[in-house]
C-alpha cells in the first residue's frame, strides 16, 4: 500500500512530500523538496486573509456580482445597506435594489464598464423593508468579469444639501427683499 506524507523539517527550514511504495526488495522511498509549494500556499491564504479583513471591515458596501448581475458575496456593510442576508442575496441581482422607474431614467451603464471604465452614479435603493435611500455606487468590471461595486448610503447627504439649499433660497429671498425695501 502507497504512503503519502508532507513534512515541515525546522532545522532546514524546509518541506518535503515522500513517497512510500512496497517493493518485492523492501520499499522504495521519493522524496521531493515542497518548500515553494508550500510557502506559494501559506503567502496565498494570508493575502485572502487580508483581502477579507478588508472587505468585512470597509463602511461601504462591497458588492461582488456575476455578469448579469447576480450577487456572488456581499460584505456585512453591503448586508446592512440593502437589510438583506448573504443567503437571500444569493439568490437576487442588481435588479431587486432597484427600482424600475428610475432604471428606465437612469440605466445601468454596463457599456462604460465593459469598456473597462469605473462608473460613478446616484440612484435611489430599495431595501428589504420597502424603504428608499439614496446611495452611490461605484462600479467596475474585474478581469474575469465579475463586476465590483462599493455602495455608500448618502441619503442623509442628500437631505442635507437640499436643506442648504432651501436654506441658501431664502436668505437669498430675505436679502432681496431688505434690499428691495432699503432702496425704495
Amino acid at each position: 500500500k502507497h504512503i503519502h506524507t508532507e513534512e515541515y523539517y525546522p532545522f532546514y527550514d524546509r518541506w518535503f512530500e515522500s513517497d512510500i511504495y512496497p517493493s518485492p526488495d523492501g520499499m522504495s522511498i521519493f522524496f521531493r523538496d515542497i518548500t515553494r509549494k508550500k510557502k506559494a500556499i501559506q503567502a496565498i491564504k494570508e493575502s485572502e486573509e487580508k483581502y477579507r479583513t478588508l472587505v468585512e471591515q470597509a463602511s461601504d458596501g462591497i458588492f461582488i456580482a456575476n455578469k448579469q448581475g447576480c450577487f456572488l458575496t456581499v460584505n456585512k456593510s453591503g448586508q446592512q445597506i440593502s437589510q438583506y442576508s448573504m443567503e437571500e442575496l444569493e439568490g437576487m441581482s442588481i435588479y431587486d435594489l432597484t427600482i424600475a422607474e428610475d432604471l428606465e431614467k437612469n440605466p445601468f451603464h454596463f457599456k462604460e464598464l465593459a469598456e473597462g471604465k469605473t462608473v460613478v452614479t446616484e440612484r435611489p435603493m430599495k431595501r428589504k423593508d420597502g424603504t428608499v435611500i439614496i446611495v452611490e455606487v461605484t462600479a467596475k468590471f474585474l478581469n474575469d468579469e465579475r463586476m465590483l461595486v462599493f455602495v455608500r448610503d448618502i441619503t442623509y447627504r442628500k437631505k442635507a444639501e437640499e436643506e442648504f439649499r432651501k436654506t441658501n433660497r431664502r436668505f437669498e429671498m430675505i436679502s432681496r427683499t431688505t434690499n428691495d425695501a432699503v432702496w425704495e
